[in-house]
């Protein structure tokens, strides 16, 4: 008599880069994704935002043209989300699909809105946390 066990196993992404320019212009990594190594399918059911190092969050459809420079303001985008909160920190509301078939990825497409800067910027500015469930 043989019982079946389940494996849970998702690896996410240690780091989202971001470069940033002195103009504020952004670009991030296009190979970030969510690997399913599990033997079940799973589903990302929350995503939250904490800024680090000073930096403020703000909606990422937030105007930075009257902001100041190195005023350390960010807004992000993931998926079909985006932050929508001034402050420190921000849950998304997940919208569409985030389903991961076992033995499968998850690509991750992720933006930035920064405050222009004076010099560029190398440092974490934000941790993104992934709540993983079996689907």
């Amino acid at each position: 008599h043989w019982t079946l066990t389940k494996v849970f196993s998702v690896t996410v992404p240690a780091s989202l880069p971001l470069a940033v320019t002195e103009d504020g212009v952004v670009t991030s990594s296009t190979d970030a994704a969510i690997a399913n190594n599990s033997t079940c399918d799973v589903r990302v059911t929350g995503i939250s935002l904490r800024t680090e190092n000073g930096w403020t969050l703000v909606p990422f459809e937030y105007n930075m043209a009257g902001a100041k420079v190195d005023s350390k303001l960010i807004g992000f985008a993931i998926g079909n989300v985006a932050s929508t909160a001034e402050g420190d920190s921000e849950s998304l509301a997940l919208t569409g699909d985030w389903s991961i078939d076992a033995g499968s990825t998850l690509p991750l497409d992720y933006d930035a809105n920064v405050s222009a800067t004076s010099v560029g910027i190398n440092e974490q500015v934000l941790t993104v946390v992934f709540v993983v469930e079996e689907a």
